[in-house]
């Protein structure tokens, strides 16, 4: 909270996502080693493997909150998106499951559009017009002060 300025960055990076990749990578190398002849079935796999963990290393959820408003950055998927406060009806910490959007990252589903890397919370934004967003957050309780702080301050 600089500068009355909330920024937080987030990565699908996490223990469990590592373990996944070290887990594909080893069965993808066992496979091709076992097979003794590197064709091009192994090569293509391991190939699109090492693809997906680039892609996902450069992914960042990129919150901030100001007094303009809520800006998310979330490349490739939305760039430096500002949703400012005249257009906001409510926002709201929201406790949530992956079978409400369907898993992590991009989502479009019956409870709006959601962008997340990891978690169970996120900030649900309600637009004027009714539509519905939900940016996934690690730190709730950090967010909804600012949020509050932000709110004192338009009074």
């Amino acid at each position: 909270m600089k500068n009355n300025k909330y920024v937080e960055v987030q990565s699908f990076w996490s223990r469990w996502f590592i373990l996944l990749i070290l887990l594909l990578l080893g069965v993808g190398i066992y496979g091709a080693v076992r097979e003794k002849e590197w064709g091009a079935e192994p090569i293509i796999g391991l190939s699109i493997l090492f693809i997906t963990i680039i892609f996902f290393i450069f992914i960042r959820l990129r919150t901030t909150v100001d007094s303009t408003g809520i800006t998310v950055d979330f490349k490739p998927f939305l760039w430096n998106k500002l949703w400012s406060w005249d257009k906001i009806a409510a926002v709201q910490i929201k406790k949530y499951s992956l079978l409400d959007y369907g898993g992590w990252g991009y989502r479009i589903g019956p409870n709006g559009t959601a962008y997340t890397v990891q978690g169970k919370y996120g900030v649900q934004i309600q637009f004027k017009n009714g539509d519905k967003i939900l940016v996934g957050t690690q730190k709730p309780e950090e967010i909804q002060q600012f949020l509050d702080h932000i709110q004192h301050e338009q009074i």
